[in-house]
């Protein structure tokens, strides 16, 4: 049985999508980051030593033994290898996808997080910061767009790398983050597809409020 210890963040609901999208089994432990539980709890830091969502437990790893997990995108890569599903079986697909969701990681949700700190969090608003922030974010999502050109998938076949990216793209109008996805009409229509998929919208209505 898989264990996931996450919330209603972005980063907390891409391994709700895999889970959903494989139909794997698991257990949904809500850690509601706003009330600071992960950060007091010493049960929860022992699976994520920073406290935040998400973190996973699989006590059924490889060779039977539980695997634990934190980081989003380790959980995603270890998912799909699990299963043998969400990552392309041709080589050259296979690393592309892994290509875009270390994109994903490393690019577009750092300067995208900056931005929304910048815009909603930043006791003044430091225009220098959140112009920089909004142009680097464009030109990532610019890169994205590009990859989308005459395809339906990031990696040509649907894969982790669109899980990755999806929860943060399709938050940015509702985060006010000044950015027109319509201004990147491949993007704009690969979230649409991602948003009509039926494992896509269970995991976003996850974890429940209480």
């Amino acid at each position: 049985m898989i264990d996931l210890y996450t919330w209603r963040t972005g980063n907390g609901r891409k391994p709700i999508i895999a889970l959903e999208e494989l139909g794997l089994d698991y257990r949904l432990h809500p850690i509601d980051i706003s009330k600071r539980e992960g950060r007091n709890s010493s049960d929860y830091l022992k699976l994520n030593p920073i406290g935040q969502v998400p973190a996973m437990a699989d006590s059924d790893g490889p060779g039977g033994k539980t695997i634990k997990l934190f980081e989003s995108v380790a959980i995603l890569l270890y998912l799909a290898e699990k299963v043998g599903k969400l990552l392309p079986d041709d080589p050259v697909g296979h690393w592309e996808a892994v290509q875009w969701v270390v994109y994903h990681a490393a690019s577009t949700s750092v300067m995208l997080t900056q931005l929304y700190w910048f815009i909603n969090h930043a006791p003044e608003q430091p225009a220098f910061a959140i112009e920089h922030y909004r142009e680097e974010s464009e030109r990532r999502l610019g890169a994205l767009d590009q990859a989308l050109d005459g395809r339906e998938w990031l990696a040509g076949d649907y894969s982790i790398a669109d899980i990755a990216h999806y929860p943060a793209i399709n938050s940015m109008e509702w985060f006010n983050l000044g950015i027109d996805l319509g201004a990147f009409p491949n993007l704009d229509a690969w979230r649409d597809r991602m948003t009509a998929r039926p494992a896509v919208a269970r995991a976003m209505e996850l974890p429940k409020a209480d």
